[in-house]
């Protein structure tokens, strides 16, 4: 594939570091690759999710090649998080991202049928668990490898007071006041690496009834990492967690049925809605 260099657009102001949004993008005529990055505003970051945020920025632009002009379709899309200075961890930066590939009905679904734990259940779904909780994830990059164990621990051992919680409308309960760690994987020494050159410390935990992701990285591997995001990988990852899907449908039928229902609703309603023994469909 052609890989163009990345272009960087950011506008920021002098006397602060605003959450901005990366989308690596391509061109669909040329499958060049570039990262576009700009700051925002309060409003934006809590009324938008990732994906919006990418689409917002993707439809402002157009490149032109040698037929005339081309579309540019989303890669990868990220919210990253900047410090106002130098903090004792050495958090260079925080990114959130949402897989925003997911389709809405399938989020739907996952969460009426509860997928994670029924994957955590079965023993032949098991190993395709990493496609369930890998939807949601935060980043945390730091300036060197010696500080990634350090930036770990401290998360793990983040507690939240009732009024902290009160205060950003999180309800107080067993499963919000700290973080509760379901498994960790270290990829920071050679055997832990097999071969390859990511590093890393992942970890998958709980909090708010829902797992998601934590990554601590240095800084040098993030970048590196970056070079080599690709909408194959992308894709392939999509297709992994369809397969999840699929096999809990042909074991559950309801859910497959649910799935396809929602589906049918949100694509709007176009031919029969689908059939499930027992289940009468009525839409008014």
């Amino acid at each position: 594939m052609a890989r163009s260099e990345r272009t960087r657009v950011e506008t920021r102001d002098e006397e602060s570091t605003p959450p901005s949004p990366f989308p690596v993008r391509e061109v669909v005529e040329t499958e060049e690759r570039f990262l576009l990055q700009q700051s925002l505003e309060e409003h934006l970051l809590f009324g938008l999710t990732d994906l919006d945020l990418g689409q917002r920025l993707l439809a402002r632009v157009k490149f032109t090649t040698g037929d005339g002009l081309s579309d540019v379709r989303l890669v990868a899309n990220a919210v990253e998080y900047l410090p106002q200075g130098e903090n004792e961890l050495g958090v260079h930066k925080v990114i959130s991202r949402i897989k925003g590939e997911e389709e809405l009905w399938n989020k739907v679904v996952d969460e009426l049928f509860h997928l994670d734990r029924i994957v955590e259940r079965d023993k032949q779904l098991r190993p395709l668990s990493r496609y369930v909780k890998d939807v949601f994830g935060l980043k945390f990059v730091v300036s060197s490898v010696s500080e990634v164990p350090a930036v770990h621990a401290r998360l793990l051992a983040k507690s939240w007071m009732r009024a902290e919680l009160e205060e950003a409308g999180v309800t107080p309960q067993e499963g919000t006041y700290r973080l509760e760690l379901v498994e960790t994987k270290d990829y920071l020494t050679l055997q832990g690496r097999k071969g390859s050159d990511w590093m890393a410390i992942k970890s998958v935990v709980r909090w708010w009834g829902k797992p998601f992701e934590l990554q601590i990285q240095p800084l040098r591997n993030h970048y590196r990492e970056r070079e080599r995001v690709t909408r194959e990988s992308h894709d392939q990852h999509k297709a992994r967690r369809e397969q999840l899907r699929d096999e809990v449908a042909a074991r559950i039928p309801l859910f497959g049925f649910y799935r396809d229902l929602l589906r049918w609703a949100f694509g709007g309603q176009q031919g029969q809605p689908p059939q499930h023994p027992g289940v009468e469909l009525r839409v008014g």
